[in-house]
């Protein structure tokens, strides 16, 4: 697992935030924001408000991670940037959060790990069609929103089991929500989705 975690991270300018040396890789004992389960292999990560720039490898994310977040905000002086690719995510994956940054491009959602409880890629540059028929039934929380997502979006397969999901501040995302879970937390300004309540 030392060698894909540095695959993780081979694009990413100020590893030393991470390995606390630049060039000179460390025992993943010492990393910054690693937790190892009682096998010793990866279990959470979180990179969150370290300044982190540069793309993330996602396809390198280890087999045994479950929860994995880089977030920031507009106090943040580094940014993570290229593409984020969810198809290959491990398995094992539950949560994944890397709001607030610059990841640009299109995402996939219809081949999420099959037991993934939240999913955050708010506040990012993403963009193009979103398609919501295929996720994973025991998903919780979906956020999407302040991105470029685009189009009439079918709504209709949303999995029973979220309780919270915001698509707002995509503002030319259109669809209608068929609200039938009055406890769904669920967030549409500034988009041109409609929500009814049934």
């Amino acid at each position: 697992q030392q060698t894909l975690m540095e695959l993780l991270i081979e694009h990413v300018p100020n590893k030393k935030e991470i390995r606390t040396e630049e060039d000179t890789p460390k025992d993943l004992s010492e990393w910054v924001g690693v937790i190892r389960n009682i096998h010793d292999e990866v279990k959470e990560i979180d990179w969150s408000y370290m300044d982190l720039r540069g793309p993330i490898d996602f396809q390198w994310l280890p087999l045994s991670l479950t929860k994995f977040e880089i977030v920031n905000d507009i106090l943040s002086h580094g940014y993570i940037g290229g593409t984020i690719e969810l198809t290959d995510l491990p398995e094992s994956l539950i949560s994944l959060d890397v709001h607030g940054n610059h990841l640009e491009g299109t995402v996939t959602l219809t081949t999420l790990p099959s037991r993934m409880l939240y999913l955050s890629v708010s506040e990012n540059w993403l963009c193009g069609i979103l398609d919501l028929t295929k996720l994973p039934s025991t998903l919780q929380v979906l956020q999407l929103s302040r991105n470029k997502f685009e189009g009439v979006t079918d709504f209709t397969k949303l999995p029973k089991s979220l309780s919270e999901f915001d698509v707002s501040w995509n503002t030319d995302l259109k669809g209608v929500i068929q609200v039938t879970n009055w406890s769904l937390d669920c967030h549409v300004d500034e988009s041109q989705v409609e929500k009814i309540y049934l």
